[in-house]
Parts: structure tokens; C-alpha cells; sequence
């Protein structure tokens, strides 16, 4: 699937308010509403909102494999 590319500083922002959220709310999503109103006007709202899925999974996952002693450091290229 491709998701289209979205302005950084608005990945960011909406990734800090989900981090805040689920921190305190294990297993909250943010709203589409919520989204829209934080993200500037023409943003694609639906591709902020899988970016920060696709970087919710790959923070877990990371966290996974570190507790288990599987991830390895320098991540090769």
C-alpha cells in the first residue's frame, strides 16, 4: 500500500499528541477530528493518520526486540 507523503512537521506534531495520549490511555486512538484540526488546511489526514500507525508498530516492535536482547546497534544499511 502506498501512503503519500505528508509535511514532517505535521507527522511530528500528531505523532507527540498520540505518544502523550497513550502514555497516559494505553490503547487510545486518536480521532480523525482531532487529526484535521491539528494538521494545517489540504493536509491528507488519512496518510498522517497511517504514518503514525506505521510508526506506532515499528517503536513497539523496536522495543520488543531490544527487551529480548534481538535488536542489533549500528542498524546496517
Amino acid at each position: 500500500m502506498q501512503v503519500p507523503a505528508v509535511d514532517a512537521e505535521e507527522l511530528k506534531k500528531a505523532w507527540l499528541v498520540h505518544a502523550q495520549e497513550t502514555w497516559t490511555r494505553p490503547g487510545v486512538q486518536l480521532g480523525y477530528d482531532l487529526l484535521a484540526q491539528m494538521c494545517k488546511p489540504g493536509t491528507n489526514v488519512d496518510a498522517v493518520a497511517a504514518r503514525v500507525w506505521y510508526l506506532e508498530r515499528l517503536v513497539k516492535e523496536a522495543i520488543q526486540k531490544a527487551a529480548t536482547g534481538e535488536f542489533e546497534f549500528p542498524i546496517p544499511f
